[in-house]
């Protein structure tokens, strides 16, 4: 059914029949498996459709409320959980990229729909992130965390091309950049050491980096001409500056160590050879 629906030109009211049809088969009958709406929900994210991750997690969505409380959360969590909340990033970042695709400068309409995927965006990570939290994955934890840092940056980025009554950055800017850097210190701790994840760390760790050197920079680059040190107004931008320079110099030498190390491996096995 879901195949069928997806070459239908009414594909999306096609497979939220199905979906809903299994949703209303689990309720009435407690006997209909959650490995079937499981089965449904991953044929449906096989299809083209953007929008059909709706329809997608209202099979989830079924199959987790079959599920004991005992299984939503801790050691004991259901894989379930955890595959919804895959669903919930994945859908998150579709509309993060759609957010960033929609130019203000196209007038109002289009402000406005960035604004609304932002929000659904923001909506979806964060229901991952719950998800992540309960079943106690560190690493998809940090991994969300580390797209909503990105999602505030694209919003800072909106904010921005809407233009300023000023030279200096509004009060809304201040918050994105902020809240992007706390997602990312939040990434961090979740992983706690590189050793959790050295993949994931090193990404976090050069967004880190550039969301500090871009919000040190536009401080520095909206101070008016002739201004004069304040320590309470302008010591954070040599702190921003500084911390930037050691996310980006503790990439470079994780860099610099995985040459060696291959370098190393490349010269070992000529020699055998």
């Amino acid at each position: 059914a879901a195949a069928a629906a997806a070459s239908s030109p009414a594909s999306k009211l096609a497979v939220h029949a199905v979906a809903a049809a299994a949703t209303s088969a689990a309720t009435v009958n407690l006997t209909a498996p959650a490995d079937v709406l499981l089965r449904l929900g991953q044929r449906i994210l096989t299809l083209p459709h953007g929008h059909l991750f709706d329809a997608a997690l209202e099979c989830y969505n079924a199959a987790a409320s079959t599920l004991a409380p005992e299984q939503r959360k801790g050691n004991k969590a259901s894989p379930l959980m955890r595959k919804l909340g895959n669903v919930h990033n994945a859908y998150g970042i579709f509309l993060m990229n759609e957010a960033a695709a929609a130019n203000p400068l196209h007038g109002q309409q289009e402000q406005e729909l960035g604004k609304k995927l932002w929000q659904q965006s923001l909506a979806q990570l964060k229901s991952a992130l719950h998800g992540f939290e309960c079943t106690g994955d560190k690493v998809n934890c940090a991994l969300v965390c580390c797209n909503l840092g990105r999602l505030m940056r694209i919003g800072q980025r909106a904010i921005l091309m809407e233009g300023r009554m000023g030279v200096a950055p509004s009060q809304q800017e201040h918050q994105f950049h902020n809240k992007a850097i706390e997602f990312y210190n939040n990434a961090a701790v979740h992983l706690e050491t590189r050793d959790c994840n050295p993949e994931v760390w090193d990404v976090i760790n050069i967004e880190q980096g550039r969301a500090l050197l871009a919000y040190g920079v536009l401080l520095q680059d909206s101070l008016p001409p002739g201004w004069t040190a304040q320590p309470d107004k302008h010591a954070r931008i040599p702190q921003l500056l500084t911390r930037a320079l050691q996310h980006i110099e503790e990439e470079l030498r994780h860099a610099r160590t995985g040459l060696v190390g291959a370098k190393r491996r490349q010269q070992h096995q000529e020699q055998q050879q």
